[in-house]
C-alpha cells in the first residue's frame, strides 16, 4: 500500500527532497553553498542572480524555485516557463506589477526587487 502524504520535490542543486514550505527555507542555505562551489570550479566571477518562486495562481500546489541570471529578460523567463509548464500559444502572456504591464524586453535586474510579486 502506498503512503499518502505531502508532496515533495527535489532540489536540483543538492538532490534533497522538500515540501513547498521546506524548499523555500532550504533555498536560503542551499543557494549560497552552490554559489561558493561554483566559484571554486570556475575561473570567471559568478554572475548576480535572482531566486524566483513561481506559483500557479489558481492551483498553488504547483510551484517552482528558479535561480535566474539577473541579465535575463522577462521574455526569456516567459519562454522558459512556457517550455516546461504553461500553455504555448502566446495569448494572455504578460508580467505585471501593481497593475502596470512590464515589457518582455526588460531585464530582471531592472524590474525585480526582493519580495516583489508579479502577476
Amino acid at each position: 500500500m502506498k503512503e499518502i502524504g505531502i508532496a515533495k520535490s527535489t532540489c536540483l542543486l543538492c538532490n534533497g527532497k522538500y515540501t513547498k514550505a521546506g524548499m523555500t527555507r532550504h533555498m536560503k542555505s542551499c543557494l549560497p553553498k552552490s554559489m561558493k562551489n561554483q566559484e571554486k570550479h570556475e575561473k570567471h566571477k559568478v554572475q548576480p542572480f535572482f531566486h524566483i518562486q513561481v506559483v500557479d495562481y489558481y492551483a498553488p500546489d504547483y510551484w517552482l524555485h528558479l535561480k535566474v541570471n539577473s541579465n535575463t529578460s522577462l521574455g526569456t523567463l516567459d519562454q522558459f516557463l512556457r517550455n516546461i509548464w504553461l500553455e504555448c500559444c502566446g495569448h494572455l502572456s504578460a508580467f505585471s506589477h501593481k497593475r502596470e504591464r512590464l515589457g518582455k524586453g526588460r531585464k530582471l535586474k531592472d524590474v525585480l526587487e526582493p519580495g516583489m510579486v508579479l502577476l
